[in-house]
């Protein structure tokens, strides 16, 4: 890890920049491969614990993510958002309109 003359952290194996020095840690497991945050259950392994977090609720069965327009619940937040932009571009409009009115 080296510092830059205008104090942001570059990445001694490409040419990434980065504000924090936490932020070019996590980028590092992208050259090793290294998976630190392993799920309990399954022993699926990850590179960032956010992404534990979520696979975490396919053993749960938490889906804190609902369409407002069809009721259709989500356990991850990127399959909610393809939801309302792609699948159902009705539950988009929808919502829309709601927060518009």
């Amino acid at each position: 890890m080296r510092k830059t003359e205008s104090g942001m952290y570059a990445c001694d194996l490409c040419d990434k920049i980065f504000q924090k020095s936490s932020s070019l840690l996590r980028h590092k497991y992208e050259h090793t491969g290294k998976r630190p945050h392993e799920c309990g259950i399954c022993s699926k392994a990850f590179k960032h614990k956010h992404h534990l977090i979520e696979h975490m609720r396919l053993h749960s069965g938490e889906k804190p993510y609902q369409c407002d327009k069809c009721g259709k619940r989500f356990s991850h937040s990127g399959s909610y958002s393809q939801h309302m932009n792609h699948r159902y571009s009705y539950c988009k409009k929808e919502a829309q309109e709601r927060q518009e009115g």
